[in-house]
């Protein structure tokens, strides 16, 4: 481990495929008791493969989803393949997405790093657009901060705190919407690519004066 600054830079060669497993916890409530809690478990893994340079440090990513599982009130069943196809800058910025990798928000996986070198302790700012069918796209100002330097498993890896909180926006339906957003990366700085990620996601959705939704939820993402 170093105690200087360090370069956070994805490292995509062409051809490169790495193997995600991904866990989705999900609890959704009503404020009301309209209807009773309901929880919803999303199984997959997902192979990412590099197609290559696109010029000014892009790369075009290629997604696909295997073995995708829902569980939701008691009752399994298998999802259909998903194909996303990214263009993803080196520091982790989406530039496009095209496709749907059902339940995974894949494109939001990769955290940003800002192109220089960063401290221990160090924080920085990123921007994302999170949509939702019922609003506008939310802008979502996320703060990141490097908290540790740390082995998991054969990795040296940065980890990586990050935080949002984003809304209410109100939509044509006048239904409001906020999110609120806190992850935590484990990053592997050497070879420029993330092992693991824990997404805490807790979104609200008033519906009237006395009815809101709540839905939160944790996805997990393991390098296999």
């Amino acid at each position: 481990m170093t105690d200087r600054p360090i370069l956070l830079t994805y490292r995509f060669r062409k051809g490169d495929t790495l193997r995600y497993r991904i866990t989705i916890d999900s609890l959704i409530e009503s404020a009301t008791a309209a209807f009773p809690p309901e929880t919803i478990r999303m199984e997959m893994e997902i192979v990412q493969r590099s197609l290559g340079e696109r010029g000014q440090g892009i790369v075009a990513l290629s997604c696909t989803t295997q073995k995708a599982r829902m569980t939701r009130a008691g009752e399994s069943r298998n999802l259909p393949q998903g194909e996303m196809q990214l263009l993803l800058r080196r520091t982790g910025e989406v530039v496009e997405s095209r496709g749907n990798l059902e339940g995974s928000r894949w494109g939001g996986g990769h955290p940003a790093f800002p192109e220089r070198p960063v401290s221990l302790g160090e924080e920085w700012e990123g921007k994302s657009t999170v949509s939702n069918a019922e609003s506008p796209d939310i802008l979502v100002i996320t703060r990141h901060r490097l908290e540790a330097l740390e082995s998991l498993g054969n990795y040296e890896c940065a980890r990586i705190l990050a935080w949002s909180d984003s809304g209410p926006i109100q939509a044509e339906s006048r239904q409001e919407f906020s999110i609120k957003i806190s992850t935590v990366t484990h990053f592997a700085y050497k070879e420029g690519r993330m092992v693991r990620s824990v997404v805490q996601t807790q979104t609200l959705t008033r519906l009237s004066p006395e009815e809101q939704i709540t839905t939160r939820s944790t996805m997990t993402c393991e390098l296999v």
